[in-house]
């Protein structure tokens, strides 16, 4: 990690763009001059925009135009709102629009599922924007997108800055130490999420158990129930969704403690969950880092309390 200008990532991945890609595309910039400096990894940076260009260029088979902007925003006090999952302050902005054929709206809170793909079979391996959320999220981050079919997608980077004369941090994966060990349920019907979710489990210290349905998770709750701490539950399954899961296993245990765990990440999937009465909200995809703050969070008991995600 290390300060560095936003301008310079984007002006290297940009001689890339305009060298290798189909000259239909116009590339257009709006880029703010003298941009406040952010700490993180040149190269992983590079990465998540060249993927993100590399998406909107695939968007647009017959040509088009893609833009790049750069900006400050300050988020909290007299600034804009303050997103759940963000720490207020000033961020550096970064958007990458495209006028592609879109996304529907039901798959948008999927695409930063890893192996998640809108391409045809063999175009594309369902890892890229799954990248750039992880690489975003790593250097204190968030990612916001929006569509419109037919009118194209817009992806929105939000990197915190860096105060003057002071060194960024690395942020380390938390040690074992560092969480209490137990049992915790996994509930998703995406084997890839499920396979994650247990070896980062597994790697913190926790014993993993996992279902692929709302139903197998009851079975498994029923039979299980004294020593399981919480479940890890998806919302968006097949058969029984994931609010329904979680009005058996209350049925089973009135003091079960649920972290709801959904690909929307907005406050206000995060305030249905604190509604229903789960323990706190997970967006996903989720780093080993992130699960671990907020198991931390749930048995210390203060997960629902908090605006969000931890």
């Amino acid at each position: 990690m290390e300060r560095l200008d936003i301008g310079e990532v984007v002006a290297q991945v940009l001689r890339i763009v305009t060298e290798t890609f189909d000259r239909r595309i116009h590339i257009e910039t709006c880029l703010a001059p003298g941009l406040p400096c952010i700490g993180g990894d040149p190269g992983q940076l590079e990465l998540a925009l060249l993927n993100l260009c590399i998406n909107a260029r695939d968007a647009m088979p017959a040509g088009g135009t893609l833009t790049i902007e750069t900006s400050v925003v300050i988020f909290g006090g007299e600034g804009a709102p303050c997103p759940p999952h963000c720490v207020p302050g000033e961020y550096v902005r970064l958007v990458v629009r495209d006028t592609g054929v879109g996304m529907e709206p039901e798959l948008l809170h999927r695409i930063f599922e890893p192996f998640f793909t809108t391409k045809e079979p063999g175009k594309g391996s369902g890892l890229g924007l799954a990248t750039v959320y992880g690489i975003v999220s790593s250097h204190g981050g968030f990612v916001q997108a929006t569509s419109q079919i037919g009118r194209g997608s817009e992806f929105t980077l939000h990197l915190p800055v860096v105060p003057r004369h002071v060194e960024p941090s690395v942020q380390t994966p938390p040690t074992q130490a560092e969480v209490k060990t137990g049992a915790v349920l996994v509930v998703d019907d995406e084997p890839f999420m499920l396979a994650f979710a247990e070896e980062a489990l597994q790697e913190l210290g926790y014993q993993a158990l996992t279902a692929e349905s709302g139903k197998q998770a009851c079975e498994i709750y029923a039979q299980r129930t004294a020593e399981i701490d919480c479940v890890l539950l998806d919302m968006v399954m097949s058969g029984l969704s994931g609010r329904e899961t979680q009005e058996a296993l209350r049925a089973i245990n009135p003091d079960v403690k649920v972290i709801l765990v959904s690909g929307y990440s907005g406050g206000a999937e995060a305030d249905r969950a604190r509604e229903s009465g789960a323990a706190t909200f997970l967006p996903k995809p989720y780093t080993v880092e992130t699960l671990a703050q907020v198991l931390k969070s749930v048995q210390q008991g203060d997960g629902a309390d908090k605006d969000g995600a931890v």
